[in-house]
């Protein structure tokens, strides 16, 4: 071929939306229903019952188990009967009555950081009752107190519930063909709907989430499919990526820790591989701790613990440590420092004690905070700068080929605390940084993400800035997970 200039073309298509066709502003007499699936649409309750809760939107009815619902709220107060025309007739209507919209809507938490409320109901004139709801009848609402006894409020005192949710710790694995179909379509008047994409033309797109939803496509703003990610080639024979335990009884961290590997186990159906979840025993066993059964291994623990001791001192760092060193791919995560508290088994009772060398020391990696004496050229902090300047993380231009794919930006999310205390190599080796705090004049915080060679395998240290982020609306276990996963999975012996 002969040499040429090559230039790079794009094609802009700007879509212009009639007035008509924008979705119609929110009816405050109804309800928005938030789900575990992160489904959030607006209708009103046509039944409530201790097992589901049945909500009659303008697409059409919407069930949902109260187990699977994260939030029921009434921000105009919860009307026994909804208004005679409905908000609006979704496939019928043009024009929205604006005299609908001009009741006073009370203040209420669509959303709560870090996790959503359970178990309690919001009341008017600022009460809050932890309840179970059982059912509606009339204009009352039933309910079970903390002690078992059966309890009614009028409707109209109730503005919203957060019904107990039991733990998942599992990751709910659809089939290939539903993941094929399965979306989450974004509408632009704000609501989301996970489900099946069953029609799409000029006119309108079908849902079937629990029941079918017919929804004007002009009014749709995206469909994003989460698992239609790059999967895994033939020429990869183990698919296996081991999820890290947590290493002691920590149950106060139990939800944030199975948060995550949700996360995580979607992350790796979506790229046709297998997730494990190890046990202790097989962390500390180095004949079960090999790269050829276990290419990959996650650890997420909350407070950076580590299993070091379980039989005979050190034999589960050791084991770690030799793991890596012929080939294996440890992916970490850092909420203030992986790998910082070793565990050990003291006659049957695993506690956090000090080793010398603990694994951090180890790899030859350390944690770095704000007054550190050397800050190996990061500049961590405890909270965000109190700046004007846009804070962000930019993706290296130099990576493999493998991880080309990465999001080039991504902002950094909202959150209640955000302190950032990167970890780096002891040596002048930074490893390959795969993404870089920055904020808009161009200066540097520090690395985010980062792969540090450890023998013949791989550290990869991703801080939790990056990890609670998103990029355009989807979050790092969409974006940014899949693609490193399977890398870590092509990657892994070589």
């Amino acid at each position: 071929m002969p040499e040429a200039n090559y230039g790079l073309a794009f094609h802009l298509e700007l879509v212009r939306r009639e007035s008509s066709a924008a979705a119609p502003q929110i009816d405050p007499s109804a309800a928005l229903v938030t789900s575990a699936e992160g489904d959030r649409i607006w209708g009103w309750v046509g039944d409530l019952r201790g097992d589901r809760l049945l909500l009659d939107t303008g697409y059409g009815p919407y069930t949902l188990n109260w187990e699977d619902c994260t939030g029921l709220l009434f921000p105009g107060g919860w009307l026994p009967n909804k208004p005679h025309r409905k908000w609006p007739e979704r496939l019928d209507a043009e024009e929205t009555d604006e005299s609908l919209f001009r009741r006073k809507m009370a203040a209420l938490p669509f959303a709560t950081m870090p996790h959503t409320l359970q178990d309690c109901l919001l009341l008017s004139e600022g009460r809050l009752t932890t309840a179970k709801p059982s059912y509606v009848v009339n204009e009352s609402l039933f309910f079970e107190g903390v002690e078992g006894k059966q309890y009614s409020l009028p409707m109209a005192e109730v503005f919203g519930i957060f019904p107990p949710r039991p733990p998942m710790p599992s990751f709910k694995r659809p089939d290939r063909q539903t993941a094929v179909l399965l979306c989450q379509l974004l509408t632009t008047g704000g609501e989301i709907i996970n489900g099946l994409l069953r029609e799409m033309n000029s006119e309108r797109t079908v849902i079937e989430s629990t029941q079918i939803l017919a929804i004007k496509t002009s009014w749709v703003a995206s469909i994003q499919f989460p698992y239609h990610a790059a999967t895994l080639g033939p020429e990869i024979k183990n698919k296996t990526v081991g999820l890290v335990p947590l290493a002691e009884a920590q149950e106060e961290y139990r939800d944030a820790y199975n948060t995550d590997s949700r996360h995580i186990q979607g992350a790796v159906f979506a790229i046709g591989a297998e997730s494990r979840n190890l046990s202790l025993e097989t962390l500390a066993d180095r004949q079960q701790l090999r790269p050829e059964a276990i290419p990959v291994l996650v650890s997420f623990d909350p407070v950076g613990a580590y299993l070091h001791t379980l039989r005979q001192a050190g034999d589960a760092q050791a084991a770690l440590v030799e793991y890596l060193e012929k080939g294996g791919i440890a992916i970490a995560l850092s909420r203030g420092g992986a790998f910082r508290s070793p565990v050990k088994n003291d006659n049957g009772q695993l506690t956090i004690a000090a080793a010398n060398p603990d694994l951090a020391s180890q790899l030859a990696f350390k944690t770095i905070h704000p007054g550190d004496s050397s800050t190996l050229g990061a500049v961590p902090f405890d909270h965000p700068p109190n700046t004007v300047e846009q804070i962000y993380f930019q993706r290296s231009s130099s990576l493999p080929k493998g991880l080309v794919g990465l999001p080039r930006r991504i902002e950094m999310g909202p959150m209640i605390s955000a302190p950032f205390y990167p970890m780096m190599p002891r040596g002048g080796d930074r490893g390959m940084i795969v993404y870089e705090l920055f904020d808009g004049t161009g200066a540097s915080y520090g690395p985010v993400l980062t792969i540090l060679p450890q023998g013949r395998g791989y550290v990869v240290l991703i801080d939790h800035l990056l990890w609670q982020s998103r990029s355009d609306d989807r979050p790092f276990s969409e974006c940014v997970l899949p693609i490193l996963l399977r890398w870590a999975l092509s990657t892994a012996g070589r």
